[in-house]
């Protein structure tokens, strides 16, 4: 994913010392937000930190409801 974003000339100014790609550059963190839907984490962070705990323990009630349908 990340490599198919860099630009081949521009490739060298984000690579750091070792060979690795920097992924706190600007160009690189802009290849992953074009990717991002942040509808979903705008709704999340309108909530309180106790309902966003809720919504969790709905979401794995949930999944473990599906995993025991599997069977």
């Amino acid at each position: 994913m990340l490599i198919s974003c860099v630009s081949p000339a521009k490739a060298p100014s984000w690579i750091d010392a070792s060979g690795e790609p920097a992924l706190a550059h600007p160009e690189a963190i802009h290849c992953y937000y074009r990717d991002i839907d942040v509808t979903l984490i705008r709704e999340n962070l309108k909530l309180t930190p106790v309902q966003r705990l809720r919504k969790l323990e709905e979401f794995v009630a949930f999944i473990k409801k599906l995993e025991g349908a599997r069977e």
